[in-house]
């Protein structure tokens, strides 16, 4: 029965994080760029500096252990989350495979919407009793995705299996209000082959090619990702052979254990893949179009540390990810299972200058969305490209939201809020 670790209470941002493995990788530096020439409220834009992209992608703040009864909850080994409504009640649960039961847990949300408070539900059970999906040797703890496999409204569960690759659908026969699922199928290809990825499946339901009918994803024991295209319909897949996707031109290849998941991460109207593997996190920016998704090669995604600096995100060597809102503020958090069992909480936010005021009395206020550990710099001038003049650095966070003001000289109409 998966627990609550006693020795492990990172039960505020304040506290210790979990560790973030340093990497020889040069941190973009963000910056965010502001113009008014009134007094009132202005619109800012992010960007990343090392890049062209824009709208700004998704940044992330310093992770936090997902709680259990005010310890951390520690389901055993090599913890595989995902999160869904599962008794729908508006409220994020909590799915995980773990080992070395090869079972997986269910954790029901007693909190709100806004700030989820976990309560441990049982094993997920088919047919009556609690599901097994073996692991083999090492770190093959079931992959579960939740999601409505066959368009009858009702939540159903896929479970990757480690030692061969397959893929086990679970249908819900009930409601879903109380699911109850039926014992195990393993999916095939259209022309009744095995459908299987080699080794560690991690799969899940989304429409890649945007013909609105959702397809199999689902990542590899190799590092690489299969698109499992669905001939069928939403209430009948059938899925064609799988293909490697490819990033920048290439096979995409993680490294291994490649957990994939979709999300337009750069809000550009185009879904983008966003990957763990047992060396990081990575995304893979679509700039093709919806159709025909083209992806950039892999950048790794990065969080602060305590020492001030921006660093890939790496928590342990058998990293399994989900994207959920976990926060309830529309924006989709990095949920990522460790190989002690333990699950991590990455908010994400966009940087960006949320309020330009200027006072009765002169003083201009800079507002923008911010992350713990960061310090910050100000830079201003009459115009985007002489936008040079450094008016203030080593500005400590607010938390999730910093404020810098001072007098008002009319040469500062563009602000750009950047970190050092």
């Amino acid at each position: 029965m998966p627990q609550a670790a006693q020795s492990k209470v990172p039960q505020r941002r304040s506290q210790a994080q979990p560790q973030l493995v340093l990497a020889a990788l040069a941190r973009a530096a963000l910056v965010t760029l502001l113009h008014t020439t009134l007094p009132c409220l202005a619109v800012a834009t992010a960007i990343a500096a090392d890049s062209n992209v824009s709208p700004a992608p998704l940044s992330l703040r310093p992770p936090e252990y997902l709680m259990l009864g005010g310890t951390v909850l520690d389901v055993g080994d090599y913890a595989v989350p995902t999160v869904a409504d599962w008794n729908r009640d508006g409220r994020k649960d909590l799915v995980v495979g773990y080992r070395p039961a090869d079972k997986i847990a269910l954790f029901l949300n007693t909190g709100t919407a806004t700030n989820p408070q976990l309560a441990y539900a049982g094993n997920l059970q088919a047919g009556g009793f609690d599901i097994m999906v073996a692991g083999g040797s090492g770190c093959g703890a079931p992959a579960p995705w939740v999601g409505d496999f066959d368009g009858d409204a009702d939540l159903d569960l896929l479970v990757g299996s480690a030692p061969d690759g397959t893929v086990i659908l679970f249908r819900n026969n009930s409601t879903n209000t109380t699911p109850v699922l039926a014992n195990g199928t393993r999916l095939a290809l259209w022309n009744g082959d095995p459908l299987t990825v080699g080794t560690y499946a991690t799969p899940c339901f989304s429409d890649w090619d945007g013909d609105a009918i959702p397809d199999l994803i689902c990542g590899a024991g190799d590092g690489t990702v299969f698109f499992f295209k669905n001939i069928g319909s939403a209430k009948s897949p059938l899925f064609s052979a799988g293909l490697r996707l490819l990033a920048d031109g290439k096979q995409l290849s993680l490294g291994s254990r490649a957990v994939p998941r979709l999300c337009d991460w750069d809000n550009d109207g185009l879904i983008d893949l966003i990957a763990s593997s047992s060396t990081g996190v990575y995304w893979c920016r679509n700039y093709g179009t919806t159709t025909s998704p083209t992806l950039a090669k892999p950048v790794p995604l990065t969080a602060p540390i305590g020492s001030g600096q921006i660093v890939p995100v790496n928590t342990s060597n058998r990293m399994r990810m989900d994207l959920a809102d976990w926060d309830g503020d529309s924006l989709p958090d990095l949920i990522l299972g460790n190989t002690e069992g333990t699950i991590c909480w990455f908010q994400s936010y966009r940087f960006a200058i949320t309020m330009l005021t200027r006072s009765a009395d002169g003083q201009t206020v800079v507002r923008w969305n911010s992350s713990p550990y960061l310090f910050y710099s100000v830079v201003t001038g009459p115009s985007v490209t002489t936008c040079k003049d450094v008016v203030a650095t080593g500005i400590t966070s607010g938390g999730t939201m910093t404020s810098w003001t001072n007098r008002f000289i009319r040469l500062q109409q563009f602000f750009r809020i950047r970190t050092p």
